[in-house]
């Protein structure tokens, strides 16, 4: 799946994007800087995923559906898209 392109304030459109990880780092990682750093995280997390086959369903945000105790992850992920002005930005699924 092509992410669609980024919108005025620099985010995805509302909504979840599918999207591999190759597609995800090429999209979103960087060289230097603060993107370096949370591009080299999700590359842990992705390979620490594999290794194990524990950490799949996990988001960046290192919740699995059976950690959430009073919401579904559909009100989780619903929740993390909304900024704090008000609006909202799309969200990327790392997907195999």
């Amino acid at each position: 799946m092509v992410l669609p392109e980024f919108n005025k304030a620099g985010d995805l459109p509302p909504g979840v994007y599918q999207a591999t990880l190759d597609e995800t780092v090429e999209r979103f990682g960087a060289a230097r800087g603060r993107r370096n750093i949370c591009t080299r995280r999700l590359l842990h997390v992705y390979a620490l995923a594999q290794r194990t086959g524990h950490l799949y369903g996990a988001s960046i945000f290192w919740v699995r559906p059976g950690l959430l105790v009073s919401e579904s992850i559909e009100d989780f992920v619903a929740y993390w898209q909304i900024k704090r002005d008000g609006s909202k930005r799309g969200i990327v699924e790392v997907i195999p």
